[in-house]
């Protein structure tokens, strides 16, 4: 399921006044689900399966029976405060922002064809970052120096085959569900995939 049906999900559940609805448990849920909390849009989330939010049969179910259980927040006057959620970035059109156009969206200028973000209203960045132990501290120059250096050596056959493990980077390519904020502050760019407030 996409990020369009997961909003679809939580949005559809905060116009019916339903206490929690249940989401697949996926990475993007999860990103999703973390970015919603953290902006207070949501009150919290548990792991489940089908039947209920329940940590313990979570860990029982099968992958097609786990759920993610978004509990929904509303406010004195019984709106919900997660007002409204719409995808940008779609399988027929990507919408890619680089951290400088990011930097627009969130400082109230367009970026592209997308209208500045308006008053607590938030946009939810799909990146690719690089994850592990070394990358944490590496500034992305230096990462790529280290990886075409690894590659060079492996295709040239210097050496045996353990010192060109030895010396392959130890980090990978991870999809993770940010802020545009967030995203800008770190250096990132991405997939604009929503805007919600």
């Amino acid at each position: 399921m996409g990020v369009h049906g997961l909003l679809n999900i939580i949005q559809n559940g905060a116009r019916a006044r339903l206490r929690s609805v249940p989401l697949p448990y996926t990475n993007a849920s999860i990103g999703i689900a973390t970015i919603l909390l953290n902006h207070g849009f949501i009150h919290s989330f548990t792991r489940g399966t089908r039947g209920g939010p329940s940590p313990s049969n979570f860990l029982q179910a099968n992958i097609g029976a786990k759920r993610l259980w978004i509990d929904l927040k509303y406010g004195n006057d019984d709106r919900a405060v997660l007002a409204h959620a719409k995808t940008i970035s779609k399988p027929s059109r990507k919408i890619n922002l680089n951290c400088a156009e990011l930097l627009r969206l969130v400082t109230g200028r367009r970026a592209q064809f997308i209208s500045p973000l308006g008053l607590g209203e938030i946009a939810i960045v799909r990146c690719e970052v690089k994850e592990g132990k070394e990358a944490e501290n590496l500034s992305p120059i230096i990462q790529e120096v280290a990886e075409s250096t690894a590659t060079s050596s492996q295709s040239s056959g210097e050496g045996s085959s353990q010192a060109a493990k030895s010396k392959k980077p130890k980090w990978r390519n991870v999809e993770k569900y940010v802020e545009a904020r967030e995203a800008v502050g770190r250096g990132w760019g991405g997939e604009v995939v929503a805007r919600v407030g």
